[in-house]
């Protein structure tokens, strides 16, 4: 090579970076990462401030509570797909947002008090928006899940005496279950705050249902037809069937077939003791 070309060549050669060069690149490049992740993170809490802010403001003007706004919130962040707003709006809106955390709900309802106490508070929050609507997640896990005009049976103890009457659901909210009161000889009758029922009911397209309850108030002379019943810690479904039941009190005899652990021998006639005649009462006849 031509010596004299060596001179112009050698500025066209790259300096080699040192290692405090190498650092400075790395570190630029890492802050213009952080700085993307950091105006796309802000971007997205703007967005979702104003969503919460909007939301809150159509909440407000339907007069939600504390309690009921949480529950939207909520049910806001599980579901993100959803536009939250849409819930004021129709039945379906409202569903398309609850519906999964009510499917898991419903599913825990049974056991875990926190999980029903949840639940009610949606259904409840839909009675208020859209009034009574005819929707439930397979059997009833609330009493707040009660519609108006259901019938029901009342058993309770009455002046010493125990008495079963039929009455029917007026209305139901998150602060009572509100039902006809009971007449006897044309004669609204009087409760005490306090006073324990059994109520019992069947329920169309699925079953037979009890819950133990109590009087949330007096019922006086000014408002005779009204009974308020307070929401039942538990629902219990009997059966499956539709039914009717007749209430009896019929004596009977019975005696107990032979148990054995083989299946061969179980419940064969002549194995059991002739002399072990047992008496009972018929309570009640279904079919």
């Amino acid at each position: 090579m031509d010596e004299s070309f060596r001179d112009v060549l050698q500025h066209f050669v790259l300096p080699r970076p040192d290692s405090q060069e190498i650092m400075k690149v790395i570190l630029i490049l890492l802050l213009l990462v952080l700085l993307l992740f950091a105006v796309s993170y802000l971007r997205s809490y703007i967005i979702k401030l104003r969503e919460r802010s909007s939301l809150l403001k159509s909440a407000r003007r339907r007069r939600l509570s504390p309690e009921e706004i949480e529950l939207v919130l909520t049910a806001a962040e599980s579901n993100p797909k959803t536009d939250p707003k849409q819930i004021f709006n129709s039945v379906r809106d409202f569903h398309r947002l609850f519906d999964p955390w009510m499917h898991e709900l419903s599913a825990k309802a049974e056991n875990d008090p926190q999980a029903r106490r949840k639940l009610d508070g949606i259904f409840a929050l839909r009675k208020k928006l859209f009034g009574e609507v005819a929707y439930h997640f397979g059997k009833l896990t609330s009493t707040i899940q009660l519609r108006s005009g259901q019938k029901l049976q009342l058993q309770f103890s009455y002046e010493g005496q125990n008495m079963s009457a039929p009455s029917v659901v007026l209305d139901v909210d998150a602060a009572a279950i509100t039902v006809a009161n009971p007449c006897l000889k044309g004669e609204f009758l009087r409760f005490n705050k306090g006073d324990l029922f059994k109520v019992s009911f069947f329920r169309d397209n699925d079953g037979y249902y009890q819950f133990e309850t109590h009087a949330l108030r007096s019922s006086d002379s000014s408002r005779p037809h009204f009974l308020f019943l307070a929401h039942a810690e538990k629902i219990q479904r009997i059966q499956s069937r539709e039914f009717y039941r007749l209430n009896t009190r019929i004596p009977f005899k019975f005696r107990r077939f032979a148990w054995n652990d083989d299946l061969e021998n179980r419940y064969l006639p002549g194995m059991e003791k002739l002399e072990m005649e047992m008496e009972g009462v018929i309570l009640d006849i279904s079919g």
